[in-house]
């Protein structure tokens, strides 16, 4: 049973992680920077576009480079590694919550992480906290291992250091600081535990260090200020929502709080069955103790934290585990039958509402009864939240996403039926599959929309374009910010130049005298345009004309954008 969750999850993450496009703005710095590793041997540092990219932490990209040595530099390898760590996380949980609270807490703590809405759509990017949250549950485990049972404390200082290391290496100082703060308000609240030997102590404190710090010296030798770019500007003033350029918009506190239940869906109800719960009885176990504390702890030292520091959707992802041992506590709760069943009834209402709903998106995509709104203008600069493009959508676009909108409001109707059925016949296991079914329909309609949205969020198309026209020496320029087409970069092997508009996120690379000449001005594009090199510009439809260019031979067309060069192709 309890390698359930590890082999769905595989069954959910891998397919997903082939066939899909690479996202333009952030995921697309991340690939295209393990690119340029393979491509320089440079393993210290990353370049995107030509240019020093010392915003993020390297493992990423190490993993990233590595794979593509194996693989190759296709969709499948960039996105492989967020799947790989999204199964490892739940091996780590389920294993976790089966040791100390019994077989049914671990397949629930399994599920509930891998097949919650928020782990499937914050892993369609490859962005380092995939690999976050996989060291910070690493860190959690090997802690609460030690504390519980204090004989192993050298293996087990030695794990959470590494995991401290690794979380470092993944997206730096927050990964640290909430990892650390986990265990020391745990053991404050608790006013009791094990005391923690020089020995170990030392031995993990030389193992962070040989792990964490040659990478961060070297960075900092090779690059003239890295480090007042990469802690203060990247990590200090990122969390005080004062990064320069401030080139995202932070999420107000009471919508990131309002949208967790949505991140957690469908496992969210059950946590108000711990809320209802009785004082703890004769079942309650010292285990079952210990990973409810961890997870309340867990989620309320992650929540302080984004509370004061600057947010994005997808910073709720390091809540997910610990809410997850939250849910699994529930569904193993021998004496939480009762509470239990209140919430599959109320999940079996949920499912028929979304069968309705499913019903009515097929009658009204079959009768025409739907309106679309009218195609908009592709954006000149780059959406400031994470799923700010859902609201650029256009109107042809939106018509293609109601068939699949359907079908997943129906099949997971269906499935919250389905589980209220099972557990109204106490097969407890059969409940919490059938949710994890639902969820992997979700998972699977949502890749297929994510296809029908390409030319929307990435810019695939005219990268392929490009490199079948192209060749070194020839230039390749966006009109308006690099951001809004950077995926292209993965596709084709030249620079990416930018008129009438900016780089945010190369703004510092490009202060380094190497850094090439990326920002052109018009004039500085109609002369080249005119001279006899091979010039390609993307721009949008209706803006082409205003560049002034002539002749102009148009490539190809997409999502409103248009490819167009100054020679004819043949």
């Amino acid at each position: 049973m309890l390698l359930a969750p590890v082999l769905l999850a595989a069954v959910l993450y891998l397919p997903c992680a082939g066939g899909r496009a690479v996202l333009d703005v952030d995921e697309a710095l991340y690939v295209h920077a393990a690119q340029g590793m393979l491509a320089r041997h440079d393993w210290v540092t990353p370049y995107v576009n030509g240019v020093r990219f010392l915003d993020k932490p390297p493992l990423l990209y190490w993993i990233l480079a590595s794979t593509y040595r194996v693989l190759g530099a296709t969709e499948f390898a960039a996105h492989l590694p967020p799947a790989l760590f999204v199964i490892a996380t739940t091996w780590l949980l389920t294993r976790m919550a089966a040791s100390l609270a019994g077989e049914l807490a671990g397949l629930g703590a399994g599920l509930a992480f891998a097949f919650s809405t928020g782990t499937y759509l914050f892993t369609r990017e490859t962005l380092h906290d995939s690999a976050m949250v996989f060291f910070q549950v690493l860190a959690m485990d090997a802690f609460l291992r030690w504390y519980l049972d204090p004989e192993r404390p050298t293996f087990r200082v030695l794990v959470f250091s590494a995991a401290l290391a690794g979380g470092l290496l993944s997206k730096g100082l927050v990964a640290v600081f909430i990892s650390s703060a986990i265990p020391l308000t745990y053991m404050l609240l608790a006013r009791a535990g094990p005391r923690l030997r020089i020995g170990p102590a030392l031995g993990g404190g030389a193992l962070f260090v040989l792990l964490a710090a040659p990478w961060h010296v070297a960075a900092s030798l090779e690059n003239p200020g890295f480090l007042r770019h990469y802690f203060l500007n990247e990590q200090v003033l990122r969390f005080f929502n004062r990064r320069e350029p401030l080139d995202f918009e932070s999420v107000s506190l009471p919508l990131f709080l309002a949208l967790i239940p949505v991140w957690l869906f469908p496992w969210t109800p059950f946590l108000a069955t711990l809320a209802f719960r009785p004082r703890p009885g004769s079942t309650d176990d010292p285990g079952r103790r210990a990973v409810a504390r961890l997870g309340l702890v867990w989620t309320g030292v992650t929540l302080a934290f984004f509370s004061l520091s600057a947010r994005l959707e997808h910073y709720a992802f390091p809540l997910l585990p610990p809410l997850a041992l939250l849910i699994a506590i529930s569904l193993s709760d021998p004496e939480g039958e009762a509470r239990r069943a209140w919430v599959f009834r109320a999940l079996g209402v949920l499912g028929l509402l979304l069968v309705l709903v499913g019903a009515a998106l097929a009658f009204g995509i079959g009768g025409r009864g739907i309106g679309v709104s009218a195609p908009r203008s592709p954006p000149l600069h780059a959406w400031a939240t994470d799923f700010g493009p859902l609201l650029g959508l256009p109107g042809p676009v939106v018509a293609q996403l109601l068939t699949p909108a359907a079908a997943t409001a129906a099949l997971l109707g269906f499935a919250l039926m389905g589980a209220w059925w099972y557990a109204s016949r106490g097969e407890g296991v059969r409940s919490i599959l059938a949710l994890a079914g639902g969820m992997l329909a979700f998972g699977y309609l949502a890749h297929l929309s994510l296809g029908i949205c390409e030319d929307v969020v990435s810019s695939k198309r005219f990268g392929l374009g490009v490199g079948k026209i192209c060749r070194l020496g020839d230039h390749v320029v966006v009109d308006g910010d690099y951001e809004t087409a950077n995926s292209m970069n993965f596709y084709q092997p030249l620079p990416l130049q930018i008129v009438e508009g900016s780089a945010p996120t190369l703004e510092d690379g490009l202060r380094y005298p190497d850094a090439p000449r990326l920002l052109l001005s018009l004039p500085d594009l109609e002369g080249g345009w005119k001279s006899g090199e091979r010039y390609c510009v993307l721009a949008p439809e209706e803006r082409l004309s205003g560049l002034g260019l002539s002749p102009v031979h148009v490539v190809m067309s997409a999502g409103g954008r248009v490819l167009a060069c100054n020679r004819p192709l043949n």
